[in-house]
Formats: structure tokens, sequence, C-alpha cells
């Protein structure tokens, strides 16, 4: 026993000496520039451009005609079909594109936005910005986080209260044939929904869902525009948006 006893000393202090040099190895470990290394949700970190319209009706990489209409995006390696969260995070302005092309050309670029996804992004004027790319949902449009859901961003609110009186005067217009049809299931129910920024701050507004995959939501967005012609597709995690009632 006695002679077992320096072994077993040793032992614990190589053990020692390794716990110690693991956050060192670990820090020396190259990241991919402007990525997070979350095993579950990749972040992307740069800055973007938008299309140019003379690309309207060109082929893009999945063999799709560019249409500078849709909320569509570039990416040099994402699968195409990937979702992405794109956040402007010079004001906070954000909604969900689709890649669907390979780019940008530059370098320095990470995402190129088309036309539509841009004026949203309130990036016209400036050209290029710095952004925040998270990727939501999977090539097949199935959120990448098992919680998560996509629902209609149909009028956005300064506050909640704000959201409240909003919904309020929606409830009350909720006559018309196309709510009609949709309130016959949850995912046609007016609701207030809420997101957290990238800044930390609290994003209210009005939606409906929620839809498990992002083709459905698309399919009631196509409606929704008739009445809401600034309405978007908000993915969020089902727990969060439920309890803003």
């Amino acid at each position: 026993i006695w002679a077992a006893a320096p072994r077993i000393r040793m032992i614990k202090r190589a053990i020692t000496l390794l716990l110690l040099a693991l956050p060192l190895y670990l820090a020396a470990v190259p990241q991919a520039e402007g990525r997070s290394p979350g095993p579950m949700l990749e972040v992307f970190t740069g800055r973007a451009t938008f299309y140019s319209d003379s690309f309207h009706g060109k082929k893009t990489a999945n063999g799709e005609r560019y249409n500078k209409n849709e909320f569509t995006a570039a990416h040099r390696s994402l699968p195409l079909g990937t979702i992405v969260r794109v956040t402007n995070l010079s004001n906070g302005n954000n909604l969900l594109v689709r890649i669907n092309d390979r780019g940008p050309g530059k370098k320095k670029l990470i995402l190129d936005v088309s036309r539509a996804a841009a004026s949203r992004l309130n990036m016209i004027r400036r050209g290029v910005i710095p952004v925040q790319v998270e990727v939501v949902a999977d090539k097949r449009g199935i959120p990448v986080l098992r919680n998560n859901a996509f629902y209609l961003r149909l009028a956005g609110a300064r506050t909640l209260k704000d959201a409240q009186n909003k919904l309020k005067t929606l409830s009350s217009a909720s006559s018309s044939k196309l709510t009609k049809q949709t309130s016959r299931n949850r995912s046609g129910e007016l609701k207030i929904l809420s997101e957290r920024l990238p800044n930390g701050r609290t994003q209210y507004f009005i939606g409906q869902g929620p839809f498990t995959r992002y083709r459905d939501a698309q399919r009631a967005l196509s409606k929704a525009r008739a009445r809401h012609t600034e309405a978007s597709v908000a993915c969020l995690p089902r727990l969060v948006a439920e309890n803003n009632r």
C-alpha cells in the first residue's frame, strides 16, 4: 500500500496539470472568423449588401430565377434552402430569408440579400451594413431548435401596451372572409408575440401561428398580404410566443 502511494500522487498531479492546461489549449484552437462555436444554432456576424436590380430574372445557384421581390439571399457555404434570420445591427430590423444562391463575390462580405429584404432591413441608402445571421431552419424548412416554430408578423408594436391596443383593433376587424377561414384553427388566431433582439431589447408584434414548416408559413403569408402588405415570417420559441397573451 505504501509503495503505491507515490504513484497515486503522481497520477493526481498529472490530472491536475492536464486540467490546468486545457483552457490554454482550447484558446489556441482557431475559430472561424465571425462565427459562434455553438453546436445547435449557427450564428455569423459580418457585413452584408444586396443584389443589383440587373440580376432580376437571372438564374440562381439552385436553378430558380432571382426575384427581387422575394425574401432570399446568397451565402457561400450554407446549404441551399437554409432559412436564416438576418438582423441589421445598426437599427435592429430583422427578417427571415431563404438561401437560394451563392455569394457574395467580395470576401469582406458574408451575405447578399434581395432588394425586398434590403428594404425591410432599411439598408438601401447605406448599401453595406453590419449584420448578424442566425440559422433558424434547415434546407427542408424545419426549425433547427426543436421547440421553435414559425409565426406570421402582421403588425409591429413599440411596447406591450401598444401591442395590446393593436390586437384589439385587428381583432375587431377580423370579420373578413380571410380571417373567418383561418380562425377555425389555432394557427390563424391573432396573438401578441415577441422576440429578443441581439441588443437585448424585446420587440413586440401582432402575429399568427404556429407553423411547423417554413413553406406552410409562406403559404399563410401570401394570403395575409392581401390585408397586411408589410407582413413577414418570424421563427420563435413556442413557449415564449405563447406566453405573451
